[in-house]
């Protein structure tokens, strides 16, 4: 089976919802049973916020700055909301979720255009 990413985006969520120790273990090895070999070691570093593969010495070095551009490029990206879920939350992914779900796209786009 092939997986896709809003699967392993399920998988995740839901983990962040599970407090026991024992349904995390037991969802997430049932989700990599489903992966096949060449997709285990990619999931497993997307699941532990790895974006290169071990042997890869190189980071992503991501700005705040590049960051914000791309909330406002995507979308209408409530910056007042955006600071309520971080004073809630403390997690800056949480919050940009939380404002993403609320906010209007603005088109269809990748991360690599302007």
């Amino acid at each position: 089976m092939s997986a896709t990413f809003k699967s392993l985006c399920d998988l995740l969520e839901k983990v962040e919802s599970t407090k026991k120790r024992l349904e995390i273990v037991d969802s997430t090895s049932n989700y990599l049973r489903t992966l096949t070999s060449d997709e285990i070691e990619p999931a497993i570093n997307m699941m532990i916020g790895r974006a290169f593969p071990k042997f890869f010495q190189k980071t992503l070095d991501v700005s705040w700055s590049i960051l914000t551009r791309i909330f406002e490029i995507v979308s209408e990206f409530d910056w007042d909301l955006f600071r309520e879920e971080m004073a809630k939350t403390g997690d800056i992914g949480s919050a940009a979720k939380a404002v993403l779900e609320k906010s209007k796209a603005k088109k269809q786009t990748q991360l690599t255009q302007n």
